[in-house]
């Protein structure tokens, strides 16, 4: 779904989906990021990409997602603000992610050149200083939030650079993070993943976890609502869950990054189950069991 501003699409939706039956703190942590996402992504021009469509053709190729520390050209001081700002976000909120350091969130705060390599390379970030022992997840989290902007403009820049369709990967080509959630497609159901960072989509293999990759019949699953409509993908191999929509079921428009967030009854469902989520398989985070504490959530 095309949108100018894809942040601020998500906050809008997320609005009107809002009713008295949901979580108003939980609702307010995501209208305050969004927000801050929005504005970063309202003034962030179109990106250059660092590398022609002959280099991106032969990353893809070796199976690298396109996108690492010298192939993109960010204005660190933008970067840096937009760090503090979300970590300040998340000081207000600790039952998300835990305390805090106010290291993190002072005005003079610079991400080390260490954590964004290492974010790119989906490795743990490497802590120091001050922040030895700052949970490493946190601060992955916090550096996720912070780039999702940023990413969400390659994304754009490079969705039509090359077929989406031939990426069969479980991680997202233009950033390698994990997805959060899926869609069938209407034309004749092929499965399509979404990113949980930059939002960017790329299909893959019905009957194959994208988590542990295993295509063992037997390990996989789904449930579905009584219309059919929402399906929770089921992985016993390594106990992950994906959620879904089916867009055969349904004739309006879809915004997969914003049915990511009105579908926590599917998560809760999950976790009841004894599933995690599949981005957060390493370590399971706060985010997971505030999730899971929801009240019971209609739509």
């Amino acid at each position: 779904m095309e949108t100018t501003n894809l942040s601020e699409q998500i906050r809008k939706g997320l609005v009107e989906w809002a009713s008295p039956a949901h979580s108003t703190r939980f609702l307010s942590f995501y209208f305050s990021l969004l927000q801050i996402q929005a504005g970063v992504e309202a003034v962030f021009n179109v990106p250059e990409i660092l590398f022609d469509s002959s280099e991106l053709k032969g990353k893809l190729v070796r199976g690298q997602h396109a996108l690492d520390p010298e192939t993109i050209s960010l204005d660190r001081q933008d970067l840096n603000r937009t760090f503090q700002s979300i970590a300040g976000l998340f000081a207000l909120y600790p039952e998300v992610m835990g305390e805090v350091p106010t290291a993190l969130t002072n005005g003079d705060f610079e991400i080390p050149e260490e954590w964004l390599d290492a974010w790119f390379r989906k490795e743990p970030l490497p802590t120091r200083g001050e922040f030895l022992s700052t949970d490493s997840k946190l601060v992955e989290t916090l550096l996720g939030q912070a780039l999702r902007p940023f990413l969400i403009g390659y994304s754009r820049a490079l969705a039509g650079k090359f077929r989406q369709e031939f990426w069969r990967r479980p991680y997202c080509p233009i950033c390698g993070s994990k997805p959060d959630f899926a869609y069938l497609e209407r034309e004749n159901g092929a499965r399509w993943l979404v990113c949980g960072t930059c939002s960017n989509e790329w299909q893959y293999q019905r009957m194959q976890c994208p988590f542990c990759d295993t295509t063992e019949a037997k390990q996989l699953s789904f449930l579905s609502n009584d219309e059919g409509l929402y399906r929770l993908y089921l992985c016993q191999h390594c106990k992950a869950y994906l959620k879904a929509i089916d867009l055969r079921k349904t004739t309006k428009e879809i915004l997969p990054s914003l049915e990511a967030l009105t579908t926590l009854a599917l998560d809760r469902q999950a976790m009841d189950s004894g599933y995690h989520q599949g981005s957060q398989i390493k370590k399971q985070s706060r985010y997971s069991k505030l999730i899971k504490n929801q009240n019971k959530i209609t739509r």
